[in-house]
């Protein structure tokens, strides 16, 4: 072998191997750039009624996160006000409509989901694609649809 073909051979691998490192480099910068996914958010359709017990009653359809809950809706919604139940997690106790309205017995806030009363704090429920979510204040559970 001469001298030179060592050489060129020599030369051709570190062209190769540079080649191979920017090639590298950009697929990692490309990944943290564009990742796989991230960029794809799934939406909701939900319905939201709040009705106050005073004769006023709100429903609105939204577009919603996937990964909300039925808490974070209504706070996007209105000024809300919760307290916290061991082991069933946060009840509304308060929701500011047209004014405030809290709980005083033996009125309270309940929260229903597709006509349902629910027996969980509004942020333990993950809202579904065409949930109907209700929060009603009254001295009765009423779920309106």
């Amino acid at each position: 072998m001469s001298k030179l073909w060592v050489e060129r051979m020599h030369h051709s691998m570190r062209k190769y191997l540079t080649l191979a490192f920017v090639l590298t480099l950009v697929i990692i910068i490309a990944q943290r750039v564009f990742p796989t996914g991230a960029a794809v958010s799934k939406y909701y359709k939900v319905k939201l009624i709040v009705d106050d017990g005073t004769g006023w009653q709100d429903r609105r359809e939204l577009l919603v996160h996937s990964n909300l809950t039925a808490l974070d809706v209504l706070k996007q919604e209105y000024e809300v006000k919760t307290k916290y139940v061991e082991g069933k997690g946060l009840f509304v106790v308060g929701i500011k409509t047209n004014k405030w309205v809290e709980e005083k017995d033996p009125y309270f806030w309940h929260f229903c989901v597709n006509g349902k009363l629910m027996e969980v704090g509004a942020d333990s429920y993950l809202v579904g694609d065409g949930d109907n979510l209700t929060f009603a204040y009254s001295d009765i559970a009423t779920c309106l649809r």
